[in-house]
């Protein structure tokens, strides 16, 4: 839920009204996020969900594919990276969102803005994709956010928090999504929030803080209003509290096995990976490079990315709540 103008907003003991631009640390980030690349897509059948997202603008391409992963393409520039699950759900049930009393860490939804979230509810039910859910306000009768489901059960949002441009159903088109964005945000839910922002700030250049609004610890399970930070780029992540387990395992990656949802995000960076991968082990963040994945804890990510092209690296890494996060730049 990106957002540019916000209310009821704290920052320690103060209370503003409107945007903030507050940065989060002091220190200088170790690498800067420019722009989401991908996200990684584990699915229980790839061909289903190849065509389940080209409902809505995603092309399958052939050229850019390797075995294994289906990397698909957007107008608006982002790719999903999209390969087969180990295990599927549950009772088709998503671990990340549909368990009441059980919060996981993990990245449970992606979010696209668009210029009219009505015509956009219209233009997805042509179709054939069904709207599970819209955030609304009281004595708003406008929708704010709406809210699919692709056959794993994996959470997308569509939203316009900025002001709608009028537009009809039959004027909307799949090129509109994400407004010329890869991405607004990706919805991280973590535990210990206010260190984790501090991580983001300090590690990835996540250290302008748009919103952050009051968290009680005492309610783990209340769905709040998620804490926005964001780089200089205008890359967008949102934090989402409400989390009251702590695995010893990712829940998506539990015994090495991949379970459907969004694996990793996957950003580009404007620094040397070489570098920045010794700074990061500097302070304490496990580093695995992209050579390295199959003899590294992280093996089951194995033959479920897109090697990086020439004259680029790539690393990944895991925030303290061991959300995966992959970062490509320059060697």
């Amino acid at each position: 839920m990106a957002t540019s103008k916000t209310s009821g907003l704290t920052h320690g003991n103060k209370v503003t009204d409107g945007l903030m631009d507050t940065r989060i640390s002091q220190k200088n980030p170790i690498a800067n996020v420019v722009a989401y690349k991908a996200l990684g897509l584990a699915v229980s059948n790839v061909e289903a969900a190849t065509e389940f997202y080209s409902r809505f603008g995603f092309d399958l391409e052939k050229e850019k594919s390797v075995d294994n992963v289906n990397v698909l393409t957007h107008p608006g520039g982002l790719e999903l990276h999209v390969f087969k699950a180990d295990r599927a759900h549950v009772d088709n049930k998503n671990i990340l969102m549909d368990y009441d009393e059980n919060k996981y860490p993990g990245i449970n939804h992606m979010s696209y803005s668009v210029p009219n979230v009505t015509a956009c509810k219209g233009f997805l039910e042509s179709k054939g994709i069904t709207i599970k859910d819209k955030r609304q306000y009281p004595n708003d009768p406008r929708i704010y956010a709406i809210f699919i489901r692709d056959p794993d059960m994996t959470t997308i949002e569509f939203e316009n928090n900025h002001g709608e441009e009028f537009l009809s159903v039959e004027h909307f088109t799949a090129s509109m999504i994400g407004e010329n964005r890869p991405i607004d945000h990706v919805g991280i839910r973590v535990f210990d929030p206010d260190s984790t922002l501090t991580w983001y700030a300090e590690k990835l250049g996540f250290n302008n803080l748009v919103a952050k609004f009051e968290y009680d610890p005492t309610a783990p399970l209340k769905n709040g209003r998620p804490w926005i930070s964001r780089t200089q780029s205008g890359t967008d992540i949102n934090l989402i509290l409400n989390t009251n387990e702590r695995p010893k395992e990712h829940v998506l990656t539990a015994g090495g096995s991949v379970a459907p949802g969004i694996l990793y995000a996957f950003w580009s960076i404007e620094e040397s990976i070489s570098a920045v991968a010794v700074n990061l082990k500097a302070e304490g963040v496990p580093v695995v490079l992209e050579r390295d994945v199959e003899t590294s804890e992280l093996k089951f990510l194995s033959k479920r990315f897109v090697p990086a092209a020439k004259g680029l690296s790539s690393i990944f890494i895991q925030d303290p709540c061991q959300n995966i996060i992959r970062l490509i730049g320059p060697q």
